[in-house]
């Protein structure tokens, strides 16, 4: 696993809950879909939560280091 990663959001709801997560910006937009009211991509930077915590075991895998709107049609 990566110690830092970017994962791509759109506001398209998934079936399990939350919104649907891309691993690259293109497949992202190509998600899209305004008329169906799909229009909004959101990076989410996370981190190896062991990594980050020098080896600690923690009750999460990752931890959200940022998260924002970078493409809204």
């Amino acid at each position: 696993m990566k110690k830092i990663f970017t994962l791509y959001q759109t506001n398209k709801v998934n079936i399990l809950g939350g919104d649907m997560t891309y691993h690259t910006l293109s497949e992202a937009f190509d998600a899209l879909n305004p008329k169906c009211g799909v229009n909004t991509i959101t990076a989410v930077t996370m981190v190896n939560a062991r990594w980050w915590n020098n080896g600690k075991r923690t009750c999460y895998l990752c931890e959200v280091l940022s998260k924002g709107v970078i493409y809204r049609a």
